[in-house]
């Protein structure tokens, strides 16, 4: 398997912004799953928490959502273009806790995360093929994951500057921020 500085240098590649990586190892051969109902009650605990926390305020206005969509947030609803993941895959230790939940806009940043995992997945399985005859697909035994430590992923605090610069997502980010700390949010 590949090394972390060779994932480093893929993640980077990919265009997300520079982030540590956590090394995760497989902890069930067959996908662990979380109850539907279960996860709805999860999911709802957690956007409430972000809605109404002080610091998932201000991350929210980081990535630029408007007040319709944190009034959604808070309401525990997900507005257009977010979706919420889980930082560490089930299969590979993470649990179905709020903890382990992530706010994240779901283009680009969601879907070039899962493309991540989903490559070192390929790899892997490519490479045993040629060692044996598979059936079926099998799980890489570790992967490299994006280590963020936040309950809402905002580029801006990770150094990923929009195409002007200015070192946030947009000019409303900086707005909502600007507000945020002025205590007009």
């Amino acid at each position: 398997m590949f090394s972390e500085a060779f994932w480093k240098d893929e993640i980077a590649r990919m265009g997300l912004p520079e982030m540590p990586l956590q090394k995760v190892s497989r902890v069930s051969e067959s996908p662990t799953r979380c109850v539907a109902s279960s996860y709805v009650k999860l999911l709802k605990s957690f956007l409430k928490e972000v809605g109404f926390s002080h610091k998932g305020m201000e991350s929210l206005w980081r990535i630029s959502l408007t007040r319709e969509g944190i009034v959604k947030v808070r309401e525990q609803g997900l507005p257009e273009n977010l979706d919420v993941i889980f930082k560490v895959p089930l299969a590979y230790g993470g649990k179905a806790e709020i903890d382990n939940m992530l706010l994240i806009q779901t283009h680009p940043f969601s879907n070039m995360i899962f493309d991540f995992i989903r490559k070192q997945c390929k790899m892997h399985h490519e490479q045993s093929v040629k060692e044996a005859p598979l059936y079926g697909y099998i799980l890489p035994p570790f992967l490299f994951v994006p280590a963020i430590e936040e309950s809402v992923f905002v580029p801006a605090s990770l150094g990923w500057a929009s195409p002007a610069g200015n070192g946030s997502t947009d000019r409303m980010t900086e707005a909502g921020a600007s507000m945020t700390s002025e205590g007009r949010g």
